[in-house]
């Protein structure tokens, strides 16, 4: 199973505005049977008034998806927030809420049950605070709140961490971070804070690509079942 964790920037590149066919583009050129993305928008000026949620997964193939959304009233027309899509089923959804300061931006993650042609998992898809210790509490009370998930599960998402900030953390709650090279800045890259992190799954392979959009580079993963034999 393919995977990927991406924080599109709602398509904006480096320089200019938004495009939502470069977006598309660069979704579909990552040919993932599950991808969780972040700062996605609904109706927001910047973007254009897309749906980006759908655009993403029209552009990914996939077969459903779900957006939980983060921000309200973003630029007083829209929204902006979370999606997981998958080429395959969706179930078992829920949003959670995770903890802020007051003042603080609400973040928020998706906690499904998915099935990619013979492959099931549970995977939590999140956004956490770019505050580093309103990052950590956030982690902390949303691997306690999966606690009792099924497994095998996928971590993705733009942690705002660093690797060495929380693959202890991780692993105390039978996560494996999975190693990728730096995806951030997305055109010189110096650092890796979107991760994938597994658990009763093993990678087999990462890569950190390209793109035309966003700040941050994906990270994509394969993955399969632990007791499964290595390509």
């Amino acid at each position: 199973m393919r995977v990927a964790t991406w924080n599109v920037r709602h398509g904006r590149p480096r320089r200019g505005f938004t495009s939502n066919r470069r977006l598309a583009s660069a979704v579909a050129d990552l040919h993932v049977d599950v991808l969780a993305v972040q700062e996605v928008e609904r109706r927001v000026i910047r973007s254009w008034f897309a749906d980006q949620p759908e655009l993403i997964s029209v552009a990914a193939d996939a077969d459903t998806f779900h957006f939980a959304p983060a921000r309200r009233h973003l630029l007083l027309t829209g929204e902006d927030g979370v999606a997981l899509c998958v080429r395959g089923e969706i179930d078992r959804g829920r949003v959670l809420d995770l903890p802020r300061e007051t003042a603080a931006q609400r973040r928020v993650a998706i906690v499904a049950g998915i099935k990619a042609g013979d492959d099931e998992a549970t995977v939590v898809a999140t956004h956490l605070h770019n505050d580093a210790s309103v990052a950590i509490l956030q982690l902390g009370a949303l691997l306690e709140a999966i606690t009792d998930e099924p497994r095998p599960r996928l971590l993705l998402g733009d942690l705002n961490l660093r690797s060495e900030d929380i693959a202890e953390l991780l692993g105390s709650a039978g996560f494996a971070l999975v190693d990728a090279a730096a995806t951030q800045p997305a055109w010189a890259p110096v650092q890796r804070i979107d991760h994938v992190a597994v658990d009763g799954l093993v990678a087999d392979r990462s890569s950190v690509p390209a793109v035309e959009v966003s700040d941050h580079r994906p990270v994509l993963v394969e993955v399969r079942p632990a007791s499964s034999p290595s390509p």
